[in-house]
Parts: C-alpha cells; structure tokens; sequence
C-alpha cells in the first residue's frame, strides 16, 4: 500500500511539474518569439515610425530561429508530459533490459528526427517575412540601442 501511494505522488508530481511547463511555454508562445528576438540578438535593430507609433522591424530569421528555440522548449516539456504520463501503465518488461535500452534509443532518435524537422516547418510558415513590433507590444529595455530613421521630408523654413 505505502509503495502504490509513492508511486501515485511520484507521478503527480512528475506530470504536474511538466504540464505547468507545458502550459507556460504554449500561452505566451508569440510573446515568447519576439522576446527571444530582442533577448538574444547581438546587435540592434531598425525601428521607425508610422500611424501605429513607434516600432522595431525584426528579420524574418530572427523570426524563425526564436520559434524554433520556443516551439523545441515545447517539444520538450510535451515529451516530458508524455513520458511521466506512460510510466503510468509501466508493466514488468519481459525482454532484456538491453533490446528495450536499443529499442528506446531507436524510438528517441526517430521522434528528435520528426520534431526537428515539424519545428523548422512550423517556424518558416508562421514567420515567413519581417514583422513590425511596436513599442507598445515590446518595451525596450534599459541600455537597449534602437536605431531609427531619420525623417527625410523637408521642413518648413520661415
């Protein structure tokens, strides 16, 4: 009785730990995307104004490449969802230990293959050209540098 109580908290535990991941990662998925773009971009971007107000472009591979890090850290913790929920129905394993550490591995390898391969797919179809992001979506940070266009039209002289 005592180990079926651990085993139940261990897999509660284990599951509720990678579905709040899970769930935090997929909410701000878009927010996540642009952050990752400012957060981990080595020099700064372009920004300008227009009827929207102020904005920062970002290259469409930056784009991409900060969907795929948020869409791999959502493989990932849905990985780890499905894992703790599968042990669940784990059995006493007939075959030995090392077919099932080779067919683990076969399995493992194939679902990274398929995952990479989904998240480059996904990323370069949802981020397909530049996108305008506007201050108000995106506070510039403290010692953030934004350069911005200089307006061009002539001015009035009296």
């Amino acid at each position: 009785m005592c180990a079926t109580i651990i085993a139940v908290l261990s897999y509660a535990f284990q599951l509720a730990g990678a579905l709040l991941l899970l769930l935090w990662c997929i909410g701000k998925c878009d927010a996540n995307v642009v952050k990752g773009c400012f957060d981990n971009h080595a020099s700064s971007y372009v920004g300008g104004f227009d009827e929207g107000g102020p904005f920062t472009m970002i290259p469409e591979e930056d784009l991409q490449q900060s969907a795929q890090n948020v869409y791999r850290n959502i493989a990932t913790f849905a990985n780890l969802a499905i894992g703790y929920a599968l042990t669940i129905f784990m059995t006493d394993i007939c075959i030995s230990p090392w077919c099932v550490l080779i067919y683990v591995a076969i399995v493992v390898v194939l679902i990274l293959a398929v995952e990479h391969f989904s998240i480059n797919l996904i990323a370069s179809k949802k981020y397909s050209s530049d996108r305008k992001i506007y201050d108000n979506e995106h506070k510039p940070k403290k010692g953030d540098l934004k350069l911005e266009a200089a307006d061009s039209s002539p001015k009035d002289k009296p």
